[in-house]
Parts: structure tokens; C-alpha cells; sequence
């Protein structure tokens, strides 16, 4: 327990994230690991939440209680977005946020330097489409 001096109230201390997750992207189909480990000796519950709802665990998508990571298998769509993992319980939280993303594809070159036809063929943005910069 902690004495916060200025109310005369007393809190414990939240547990330390050790090893949180990181951004990472990956291609669909593949396996996902969100790391989630607390250094304190009483183990806090680790909970997993994505997109600010909790996760529920599947066959394909699993908590590992030993280590606290959250293992997703054949990563599906859906799966993409931001995760959080929660330890500690009560007033005494700890929290670490990273996002699953997809693979961006890549934009396929065009040998025509046409702007209009440029953006219409790519059909995403093409910094070669903007106009110009203004004249006098």
C-alpha cells in the first residue's frame, strides 16, 4: 500500500507491465502474438481487451496463462484492431495498448505519367495525382 500524503489515503501500487505488446502487421492467415508479461510476485489476473470490448477466447484465439500473451491463430479481418492488456484487479490496474494491423499493398507503378488516368487506373491515393503547387 501507498499513503498519498496530500489525502491521507492509502492505494496499492498497480502491477508493472514488464513486457507489453507492440504494434505489429501482419498478413491474414498468419499467427499473431501479443506479449503481456507483470513483474510483481503475485502474478495479476491478465485480461485482454480489443477495440474496448473484451476478448473472447477461442480455439483459434488463446491466453496464454503462463506468460499472459494473447496468441491469435489464422488471423482473420476481424482481428485487426487495437488491444489492451489489463492487469490487476480492482484499483489497482495496469494497462498497455498496441495495434494489429494489415499489410498495406503495394501500389503497382504506371509507365504513363497522365495524372488523371494515373489515379483512376491505381485507384488509391497517388501523390502524382495532387495538383500542383500554385501559380502567380
Amino acid at each position: 500500500m501507498t499513503a498519498w500524503p496530500w489525502t491521507g489515503a492509502s492505494a496499492p501500487l498497480p502491477p508493472v507491465i514488464e513486457c507489453g505488446p507492440v504494434n505489429q502487421t501482419v498478413p491474414l492467415g498468419s499467427q499473431a502474438y501479443l506479449a503481456c508479461s507483470v513483474t510483481d510476485a503475485n502474478k495479476a489476473p491478465v485480461r485482454w481487451w480489443k477495440d474496448g470490448q473484451p476478448v473472447s477466447y477461442t480455439d483459434r484465439i488463446k491466453l496464454d496463462k503462463e506468460d499472459g500473451a494473447l496468441r491469435i491463430d489464422d488471423l482473420q479481418s476481424g482481428d485487426y484492431g487495437r488491444y489492451t492488456c489489463w492487469l490487476g484487479k480492482d484499483d489497482s490496474v495496469s494497462g498497455w495498448t498496441a495495434s494489429l494491423a494489415a499489410p498495406v499493398a503495394p501500389v503497382a507503378p504506371v509507365a504513363n505519367n497522365d495524372t488523371a488516368t494515373r489515379a483512376t487506373r491505381i485507384g488509391a491515393f497517388d501523390p502524382l495525382a495532387l495538383p500542383g503547387s500554385p501559380s502567380q
